[in-house]
Formats: structure tokens, sequence, C-alpha cells
């Protein structure tokens, strides 16, 4: 417990108390800890620091990269524009409930994840009108 504890910067003196009282940071790492205590081939995160201040922020980013670098698939769901493309190594654009777009890497960039967002949901929205 204290090695997971480590590995996601909490600190030992919040091991062992209810996570309900823990602050919305503490809570994230503990959900991230008890994530990478079960050794997963493939981890899905949904909106992973929303909430969050910037130190628990950059402590979350640092468990993600050391998972992705031990070989574990990584998916990371967020409506955090800056947060995706800090992240990401391909990025996959959801429009309208379907992908309109997989951008490699090097193609990830603000412009052209929202150019797929809206180009492919105008057509849609104004069908609905």
């Amino acid at each position: 417990m204290r090695e997971m504890a480590k590995r996601v910067e909490l600190s030992a003196r919040y091991i062992g108390r209810p996570v309900g009282l823990l602050s919305g940071g503490n809570q994230q790492k503990v959900l991230f800890g008890r994530g990478l205590a079960s050794n997963a081939d493939v981890y899905v995160f949904d909106e992973p620091t929303v909430g969050v201040d910037v130190g628990t922020r950059n402590a979350l980013y640092e468990v993600i990269k050391t998972l992705t670098e031990a070989g574990a698939a990584v998916i990371v769901i967020s409506s955090d524009l800056p947060e995706v493309l800090h992240l990401a190594n391909r990025v996959c654009v959801l429009s309208a409930g379907r992908i309109s777009a997989e951008l490699p890497g090097g193609a990830s960039n603000e412009g052209a994840v929202l150019a797929n967002f809206f180009t492919q949901a105008s057509p849609r929205l104004a069908q609905h009108s």
C-alpha cells in the first residue's frame, strides 16, 4: 500500500483515512493507485484530472507516462484539449457520437482536432434544426 501511495505521490498521512474525507486531488490519487495495483494491460482514464490542483495533475501525468513506458495501453478520455494533446501519441476525435478523425501524434494540434470536430458535426446539426 505504501509503495502504491508513493507512486501516485499520496502523502503517507492519508493512508488509512476514509477516501470520502480526502480532497478531490487525493481521491484521484487513491483511485489511480487502486488501478495501478491491478497491473492491467489496458487502462482507461475518463476525465482523469478534473477538479485537481496543478501538482496533482502533474503527478497523475507522470503515472500515465510510467504506464505507457512499461508497455501498457492507455486511453484518456478528456474534454480538456490541451491535456489530450500533451498526453496522446494518437488522438481520435469524436463528433456526433462517431469517430470523425484519427490523428497521429505529430498531426495532433488544436486546429486539426477542432476542424475535424466541427466539420463533421455541422451537417448533422443542420439536419436537426
